[in-house]
């Protein structure tokens, strides 16, 4: 696609062509870089292969056997092939070295010099020539080309959005808008809201001095100014221009500029549009440039319309509205190495200032950085510089051996010249033109050495690591320092015999670049040698991965091999089970005997409470039943007969409602409820002892399931989970038959205690009574004596029942402990699970499906044994 329109400021000698950037395609990589990416592309596509290829045919459990081993091949092949893109990404990436310096210092030419190509601007309006970092790459291509991405209508945006923030807080433009302010539309809009919280910082959040002093909104005002009036980068063309353009710059405010950014994006103006049919015209073909790309081709037109081209792009104002510049050319510095030239930093009244910092600093941020050249002049490494290698940390990765740099002190033809002049006022005799240069450039390496050396000293301080920083000889060794006479070079490389002329340096060896050349060369040789000795070490990883991966498949499934196996592994897991039965075993034993002694101290004791309380509850009844005697109608002859039919009746008497005396089934009953009442704490405590001696078995349980894991995985074998799941579901039974039993004793009890002590007490009445009523006759006193009596049959009866408690409960106690012996603790279940583990099936013996199995993935496997020779037919060398 044709441009169009040309810009009204300057005339674009080449056709362009719509372009999407590709760095370093195959195209333009070395051959040795392509012929490692070739042969590790072939490798990777056998593995894909072997790890798509069909898997052997089986039935049943052959089918699993199979599917395990494939699955587990390919598990291995995809983990290995993990990295590989990062890896052929990482080999395509040249050494990338940004050069950085004040503005017109002879960066560009120096960058010109060593890419063997006259491509940057060297010469331009105002003080700084480069206003874009510039890519230079290597193409194979005889063919130069330019290839160009302008911002996008986006970046567009947040360049204006920030301008519009801070102008809109300007008292004096409040007049001016005429659009409300985009308030939702910018929130909505992350990067937007971050551009216009960078242009609203305040003073004292600016950059330190010597990396930036502009502010955002400045910059941005230069920008849009300059894209509309190149001309104020010259104040020759600035005074030729239109009284009208002139007044337009002079009286124009932020609101205005802000305008002129609506409009380059295609939108209306958001403030009184003063300007807008003044700028129109040459803002059209600008805007005609936003969120595309384009290629130049030197081969449509003359080297010099090319070179012209890539002025316009990176040294005019056209400049501000690329995203990204680069330059390919054939060159052999280019082959392993992407050089960007930076603007010149240090001059803060350029738009473009602030450039090379960003750049830098991206670059550490994202560990994208191989090489630093800073140009710099005779007099030592200037302020700016110095700042801006000290702010974005560049020093610090020098002193890690994470970056190289070199100095390169340009202009030292000028101290030879000065040189001269001093030899003839001495009338001494002048040294030879290379000797001058080598003198002139021995003294200014050492000044930039002893700079150099001051800086390093001054990081390392602040450096806080544990390891001790390499000393500043280490890292000054590993350094280039040489003055360089650009100029000459630049003479002698291009042929210009006319700068020839005025050149101190008698050759090209002469000038010092070749030291240069050199030193990245090998730096960025090593680099790339280090990568490629990582692909070729990652080759042979995945080799070997493959290669063991088949050879497991063969050895595993090999028949004689699987028997020897399985036995041994046999051998080692009972080896293993056997050497944790003993303690496991003793661990039971303290449990049993555990539960044992407090079941038998816990029902000892409660049956002498259970028994204390009995008694007392019968002593308290017949004390309440003595106390109604006396006091029963007033002791009349109706009590008197009371007591008399009462004992004849073996103590029971009932006249009407008012009177029941019944002592031997008031006893029976205090008793009964006395012995439930005792007993149910016990039963609860008894429950409470079962439970924690099966909690105690679960965990000897789970602990011999663990050693079985353990023993199973260093034994290579499948651990027999299965048996002691069984035994633990056993336990559980147990349990609930324990408490079942327990609960039909507590049952019995309640059903045993009256038949069985009934007949005891009305036996003992009956004699009693009988033994009173023929002792005491009838006579003065006769019915307290015959209360008295009574008072003691009651009284003994009490006692008694409490020994009849104390017989009952200790047969109990004997039924309690038969049944926690016979259902509870009548078996070891821990050795139980030992006995199922070790007995669990380990045969040797195969069933035919899986014999079946085994041999076809060992054919399977044998086949591929040479799998990546089966790549395009040829066996890949990584």
């Amino acid at each position: 696609m044709g441009i169009k329109k040309k810009p009204a400021h300057a005339d674009a000698p080449l056709e362009a062509t719509l372009v999407i950037e590709q760095h370093r395609p195959d195209d333009n990589l070395p051959s040795e870089t392509l012929d490692a990416i070739m042969r590790f592309r072939q490798l990777l596509d056998a593995a894909n292969a072997l790890k798509q290829a069909a898997s052997p045919s089986g039935t049943g459990a052959g089918a699993s056997l199979i599917a395990g081993a494939m699955n587990a091949l390919r598990a291995r092949i995809e983990e290995q092939l993990r990295y590989k893109d990062h890896l052929e990404a990482s080999i395509r990436l040249p050494y990338r070295l940004l050069v950085v310096g004040q503005s017109q210092v002879g960066k560009s030419t120096l960058v010109n010099v060593l890419a063997n190509a006259r491509v940057l601007a060297t010469t331009g309006a105002g003080d700084a020539k480069t206003l874009k970092e510039t890519v230079l790459s290597y193409s194979r291509e005889n063919d130069r080309r330019l290839n160009v991405r302008y911002i996008t209508k986006q970046q567009g945006q947040q360049r204006r959005f920030a301008l519009e923030n801070y102008a809109r807080k300007q008292a004096s433009l409040m007049n001016q808008w005429t659009h409300q302010w985009e308030n939702q539309k910018l929130t909505q809009d992350r990067d937007l809201a971050d551009a216009v919280q960078d242009a609203a910082h305040d003073d004292s959040s600016a950059p330190p001095s010597g990396i930036s002093a502009s502010r955002p909104h400045e910059r941005y005002i230069t920008q849009i100014k300059e894209i509309i009036y190149p001309e104020c980068r010259d104040p020759k063309k600035f005074e030729q221009l239109d009284i009208t353009d002139r007044d337009a710059i002079s009286t124009a405010t932020a609101a205005d500029w802000v305008d002129a950014w609506c409009m380059l994006l295609g939108q209306e103006p958001v403030a009184g549009a003063r300007f807008h049919s003044l700028w129109r015209d040459r803002l059209d073909t600008a805007k005609q440039l936003v969120g595309t790309s384009k290629e130049f081709r030197e081969s449509a037109g003359s080297a010099r319309e090319f070179a012209r081209t890539v002025e316009q792009h990176t040294a005019e104002s056209i400049a501000y509205l690329v995203d990204h510049v680069e330059v390919s050319t054939n060159s052999e510095f280019l082959e392993q190495i992407v050089v960007e030239d930076l603007p010149g930093v240090g001059n803060f009244s350029d738009a473009s200032s602030e450039v090379a910092a960003e750049v830098l600093e991206k670059a550490i941020r994202t560990r994208n950085l191989d090489g630093i050249m800073v140009v710099t002049r005779q007099n030592g490494l200037d302020k700016a510089s110095v700042e801006l290698l000290e702010h974005s940390k560049v020093l610090e990765r020098v002193i890690a051996e994470q970056i190289d740099v070199a100095v390169a002190i340009t202009h030292i033809d000028r101290l030879a010249h000065s040189m001269v002049r001093e030899y003839r006022n001495r009338d001494a005799e002048i040294p030879s033109r290379d000797d001058l240069i080598k003198a002139a450039s021995a003294i200014v390496e050492e000044k930039q050495r002893q700079k150099l050396t001051e800086l390093l000293t001054r990081q390392q301080g602040y450096l806080n690591v544990v390891v001790p920083a390499p000393e500043n000889v280490q890292v000054l060794e590993r350094t280039c320092i040489a003055g360089v006479d650009a100029y000459a070079a630049e003479a002698y490389l291009f042929n210009d015999d006319w700068q020839k002329q005025d050149a101190i340096s008698s050759s090209f060896e002469a000038t010092g670049v070749a030291r240069l050349l050199q030193h990245f060369k090998s730096r960025a040789n090593e680099r790339h040698e280090a990568r490629l000795r990582e692909i070729q070490a990652y080759g042979d990883g995945v080799r070997s991965i493959i290669d063991a991966g088949l050879a497991s498949i063969i050895s595993d499934n090999d028949t004689s091999t699987a028997q020897r196996l399985a036995a041994e592994a046999k051998r080692v897991y009972i080896e293993h089970i056997d050497s944790a039965q003993l303690q496991l075993s003793n661990d039971w034993t303290a449990v049993k005997t555990k539960t044992r002694v407090r079941l038998d101290e816990v029902v000892k004791h409660s049956i002498a409470v259970a028994v204390s309380a009995t008694t007392q509850a019968t002593r308290d009844r017949h004390l309440e039943v003595i106390e109604f005697c006396r006091t029963a109608n007033n002791g009349t002859p109706v009590h008197f007969m009371t007591m008399c039919a009462a004992l004849l009746r073996n103590g029971t008497w009932v006249n009407g409602t008012s009177h029941k005396l019944n002592l031997p089934g008031d006893l029976e009953t205090a008793f009964l409820n006395s012995i439930v009442h005792s007993w149910a704490p016990i039963h609860q405590e008894i429950v409470s002892i079962l439970r924690d001696h099966v909690k105690d078995t679960r965990a000897l349980l789970k602990q011999l399931e663990e050693l079985a894991r353990t023993a199973s995985y260093q034994a290579g074998v499948e651990h027999n989970a299965d048996a002691i799941k069984r035994i633990r579901l056993e336990v559980e039974i147990t349990l609930k038959n324990s408490e079942t039993a327990l609960s039909a004793i507590v049952v019995d009890l309640k059903g045993q205690v009256r038949p069985k002590l009934q007949p005891w007490l009305q036996d003992h009445f009956a004699k009693a009574c009988q033994n009173v009523l023929e002792r005491v006759r009838a006579g003065e006193g006769y019915t307290v004596r015959l209360i008295r009596e009574y008072d003691k049959i009651g009284a003994s009866a009490a006692a008694l029942a409490g020994k009849v408690c104390a017989d009952f409960l200790t047969q109990i106690h004997r039924l309690i402990k038969q049944q926690t012996d016979q259902i509870l603790l009548r078996s070891d279940p821990v050795a139980e699970a030992f006995r199922s583990v070790k007995n669990a099936p380990h045969d040797l013996e195969e069933p035919k499906e899986i014999a079946q199995a085994r041999a076809a993935l060992v054919a399977w496997a044998r086949a591929r044994t040479n799998w990546a020779d089966r790549s395009e037919g040829a066996k890949p060398k990584c």
